[in-house]
């Protein structure tokens, strides 16, 4: 599995950012991923199509934007495949919200003592 955070990403928006707008960006993403992660475990539990497909297309370009690639990837894949006619799902889908948790931890222990 590759890193949670690509750095890079996190990198480039400090350089098009002061470090300050950066890390209240940041902070903002953590807030709104912290929710969206919410929103999918109840969506999960009861196989929820339409909030899966609309919480996974936030994430996949949020999750990218903020260089959380792993989520990106997962959610991106998941909508993918509910936004198609077959709108086919799979019950390994749900380790998303692991990947998220994991993810959340990362960026909180990084960077929410800066904020």
């Amino acid at each position: 599995m590759h890193n949670l955070i690509d750095e890079n990403v996190i990198e480039q928006m400090k350089d098009d950012l002061d470090d300050e707008t950066c890390h209240k960006l940041i902070g903002l993403f953590i807030e709104e991923t912290t929710s969206l992660l919410a929103d999918l475990e109840k969506a999960f539990e009861v196989m929820d199509l339409p909030t899966i497909e609309s919480v996974t297309h936030i994430l996949k370009n949020s999750a990218a934007l903020y260089g959380a690639v792993s989520v990106a990837i997962a959610a991106k894949d998941i909508n993918d495949r509910l936004s198609s006619p077959s709108k086919m799902i799979t019950r390994e889908d749900s380790q998303l919200l692991a990947l998220i948790n994991k993810t959340l931890k990362v960026y909180n222990s990084k960077y929410n003592k800066a904020l």
